[in-house]
């Protein structure tokens, strides 16, 4: 697949490794010495905040007055870690024999060091430059997962489904589809939720990704549209990946019907979108803030929509939607049918609960523990160099694995996977700052196997399905429990086992 060791060895030599010809971030030609620190090379002469300042109280100037702990020092001068624009501070591989910085030379003008102090790549911090303050981690312990008792027996009791997809009176072209996907029974949550949405009533599902939720309230709502209700199906969900991943399934389920649908996200062709609702489309799957702009342009008419689904509804809360949810709720029928999804029931949820929907059925699924099927591992560090250090480790046990990493920004998802792609690693990042073509081809390839690590963040990779992936790695800690349950959920999939491993700052805990 790729080799770490080879690449390190052309990158000691001098070869040419990652095809970024001359100007390339491995070029070894020397640069002139940048000045010595902040202070801008005046040898540590310490001057007021502008010429003619001010004298101090006691009759001197400023200049007379001592520094609190002794002589003060330009900023960055101190030799433990170099000036600020460069002094003696190394970078990756500093201190071997023959090595010289990491970036060396021009390379991607003034990146910072590759786990350098202050480096955003694997150093944690905010740096000197500032930057986002982010909030306080949970330690590890809270949110790791064991899913034993004390006697060391598993806690969870898999709940046994059954009635088969037979058992229900669907239309024939949607149990025609189902039989040629071979499919027999349903899953937990589209056998306790079928037969209420299939009679028109509200639902309010609580359930984890991965349970089955898209056909659980496409197939009844898609159901009652062919057996004569001639109402149109909206679909809000947070992200353009999961709106797409609910377009195939729609496709399937609708296959040799008349029902057709189109997909209204943001990081996509208005036009198009706009051509395709005009021509007439039966359900329109949408994230919420696309969806609110056509229908300010006066492109949606949402008067006949009386199938209304809020997919992934604590994500969306989180992302900042509800006010657009609110407003697109309001403009909807009264006599609306409104199905609703999400994996975590807080008070804010269920406060708008109460307001969306009308005496609904309420389904909660007892998931599998996350953590049953996932060996769950945690990798401390010390350092940037050695976090990135361990985390090529890890990709070497299993070449052949499929690598799902998650970080904290797009920024940080950019660099680590340009570093893997550097060392001859099939990488690619996943964040909201690329456009939906290129999202939707990184997934595909990923999905596929043609891309064997998938850098992203959490928000990116909210709803994704990606069949067979064998290890999940939090290089940055996830902010909450919640998170970290949806982050290694992505691996252990359909009975297999995986393994998490999650990077902890040795000695913060």
């Amino acid at each position: 697949m790729f080799d770490f060791s080879k690449r390190l060895e052309d990158f000691e030599t001098g070869k040419p490794t990652g095809g970024r010809g001359a100007r390339g971030k491995y070029n070894r030609e020397e640069r002139a010495p940048r000045s010595g620190g902040f202070s801008g090379g005046r040898g540590g002469e310490r001057r007021g905040f502008g010429p003619g300042h001010a004298p101090s109280r006691s009759g001197g100037t400023t200049a007379d007055r001592p520094v609190f702990g002794g002589e003060r020092k330009p900023y960055g001068a101190s030799p433990a870690r170099g000036g600020f624009s460069g002094g003696e501070r190394k970078s990756f591989g500093a201190g071997a024999p023959g090595r010289t910085s990491y970036n060396g030379g021009s390379g991607r003008g003034g990146r910072p060091s590759f786990g350098g102090r202050g480096s955003s790549f694997g150093g944690g911090s905010r740096g000197r430059s500032g930057g986002r303050r982010m909030p306080p981690q949970p330690s590890y312990k809270q949110y790791m997962f064991t899913p034993t008792d004390e006697s060391g027996e598993l806690k969870f009791t898999p709940y046994e489904v059954t009635k088969k997809f037979h058992d229900f009176a669907l239309d024939e072209h949607i149990t025609k589809n189902i039989d040629k996907k071979g499919y027999e029974k349903p899953t937990e949550i589209q056998e306790k939720t079928l037969q209420a949405i299939m009679d028109g009533r509200d639902m309010l599902g609580l359930a984890n990704t991965g349970s089955g939720k898209t056909a659980a309230f496409l197939i009844p709502i898609l159901h009652r549209m062919l057996s004569g209700v001639k109402k149109r199906m909206l679909v809000m969900t947070p992200t353009r990946e999961l709106a797409d991943q609910i377009q195939t399934e729609f496709r399937w389920i609708a296959q040799g019907t008349f029902l057709r649908s189109t997909v209204v996200v943001g990081g996509a062709s208005a036009r198009n979108q706009i051509m395709d609702i005009k021509r007439g489309v039966h359900c329109i799957v949408a994230t919420p803030g696309r969806l609110k702009d056509l229908y300010d342009r006066g492109v949606i008419d949402f008067s006949d929509y009386g199938h209304v689904v809020l997919d992934e509804f604590d994500r969306m809360l989180d992302m900042g939607f509800i006010n657009d949810i609110k407003e697109i709720m309001a403009m909807l029928p009264e006599d609306k049918q409104t199905v609703l999804f999400s994996a975590t029931m807080s008070r804010d949820i269920e406060k708008h609960v109460h307001s969306f929907l009308k005496n609904p059925e309420k389904v909660t699924i007892k998931s599998e523990p996350v953590g049953s099927r996932i060996a769950q591992e945690v990798v401390f560090y010390t350092t940037g160099l050695d976090k990135k250090n361990k985390l090529h480790e890890i990709l070497q046990k299993d070449k052949e694995g499929k690598y799902l990493i998650f970080t904290r920004t797009k920024r940080e998802a950019d660099r680590v996977s340009d570093d893997l792609r550097d060392l001859g690693a099939p990488a690619d990042a996943l964040h909201g700052d690329k456009s939906q073509n290129l999202r939707m081809r990184v997934t595909g390839k990923f999905r596929t196997g043609q891309l064997k690590i998938l850098v992203a963040t959490d928000v990116a990779a909210r709803g994704l399905d990606i069949p067979d992936v064998s290890h999940v790695i939090n290089f940055d800690e996830p902010a909450t429990r919640e998170d970290y349950v949806h982050r290694i959920g992505r691996t252990a999939r359909a009975g297999k086992q995986g393994t998490a491993y999650t990077f902890v700052k040795g000695g913060e805990y």
